[in-house]
């Protein structure tokens, strides 16, 4: 994870659009998949072990607490789907742009 974040040269300071202005560079894809496809995992092991305490806790407040913990792991998965969705816009838009352009090409040269 260092090495890929070192790879990434930050052209200027951007802090609010820094995801979607480095979407495109392979070092920060990466990075990003690398860090959310291992983030879900971990709040997906933290929900169930939070649930399953809860069930055992001996105080109602621990047990309520435990729970909350599992809706807040559940609710952070969301954030993960749209941070990878980032991510892989500009690959989709890249694949139907190109095929957009084939078409055009088919057309114009009586193929299609």
């Amino acid at each position: 994870m260092a090495t890929l974040f070192v790879l990434l040269t930050p052209a200027t300071v951007r802090p609010t659009d820094l995801a979607t202005y480095y979407s495109h560079d392979p070092a920060y894809q990466a990075y990003v998949l690398l860090y959310f496809g291992t983030y879900p995992a971990a709040e997906i092991y933290l929900a169930r072990s939070c649930w399953k305490y809860a069930r055992t806790a001996s105080k109602p407040s621990i047990a309520f607490g435990l729970r909350l913990i599992t809706i807040g792991a559940i609710t952070t998965l969301g954030y993960s789907l749209i941070r990878i969705g980032a991510v892989e816009e500009p690959k989709l838009d890249s694949a139907s742009s190109a095929s957009t352009r084939l078409r055009g090409h088919a057309e114009t040269s009586g193929r299609l």
